[in-house]
């Protein structure tokens, strides 16, 4: 049974939930392994790395959350 997240859902079953939040980390995940190999130059190409390196610490971030949110609907603890 997962953790109640605010909404009820009529057709959509805990297993497909489940399905959901790992689809979305592996694609994350897969996302940010990509970014990885791209990396701008630090120096000749200052103003990219650094938007680069905002995009990386977003879906860094984003796989965090997704992460405790799988753990607080599947396992019911929190951090």
């Amino acid at each position: 049974m997962t953790r109640e997240i605010g909404f009820i859902y009529e057709y959509v079953t805990e297993q497909d939930k489940k399905n959901v939040v790992e689809r979305q980390l592996a694609e994350l995940e897969a996302s940010h392994f990509s970014m990885t190999l791209i990396e701008p130059s630090k120096l000749k190409e200052s103003q990219q790395h650094i938007q680069w390196r905002q995009q990386k610490l977003a879906i860094e971030n984003t796989i965090k959350k997704l992460r405790e949110t799988k753990r607080m609907m599947f396992t019911g603890e929190e951090e």
